[in-house]
């Protein structure tokens, strides 16, 4: 049990790391774009900045995939199926044949909403992030639905991102403070065997 719960914290250090270098990156990049007049600097910077955001994001939606329990439910592999109706609709969007390919994403966006939405109201004990990780859900896949519908500008998409990276914070805190408890144990432990040891010779 021990030894599994160090290898996922390793895991969540590894993509928390990988945040934090990505936010990093997405900071220098903002720094470079205020301190150039050079436009070609200025791309850079703008570069650093989308690319450090987007590898932040996609590490933070690995972590809380990773770390959940909607993996580990039917409605998980329900969800899978739904999104691979997404795929199909967004290969048959890129070779033209828009006929039918809207409407096989929108069942699919649909679909992978109502199963986490289940896979939620099944929980018997619900935190806070879980109720971040589903209004990021039912925000982001809905604003996705009304964008391929041309009902929003694709731009208010990101409105979903800013629900993802609260969550992926408020895990960020609750694994900072689970580690902290986790060495206070280990600590009370080695000391303990450190006693015990002590007294046997």
């Amino acid at each position: 049990m021990y030894s599994s719960l160090k290898k996922m914290w390793m895991k969540n250090k590894i993509l928390l790391t990988t945040i934090g270098l990505g936010l990093l990156s997405a900071l220098i990049g903002i720094i470079i774009v205020n301190l150039t007049s050079d436009y070609q600097i200025m791309d850079l910077g703008w570069n650093m900045f989308d690319y450090g955001i987007w590898v932040g994001l996609v590490s933070g939606f690995i972590l809380l995939l990773i770390n959940g329990t909607f993996i580990k439910t039917r409605f998980f592999k329900i969800s899978q199926g739904f999104f691979a109706l997404i795929l199909i609709g967004a290969v048959l969007k890129i070779l033209h044949w828009t006929t039918y390919s809207n409407l096989i994403m929108i069942i699919g966006i649909i679909g992978i909403i109502i199963s986490y939405l289940l896979s939620f109201l099944k929980k018997p004990i619900k935190k806070r992030l879980d109720y971040i990780k589903l209004s990021w859900v039912i925000v982001g896949y809905t604003l996705s639905i009304l964008s391929l519908m041309r009902i929003i500008r694709l731009e208010l998409t990101e409105l979903s991102n800013y629900i993802l990276w609260l969550a992926i914070i408020e895990f960020s805190i609750i694994e900072l403070k689970n580690k902290s408890h986790r060495t206070q144990k280990d600590n009370v432990h080695n000391g303990w065997i450190s006693y015990r040891k002590s007294n046997l010779f």
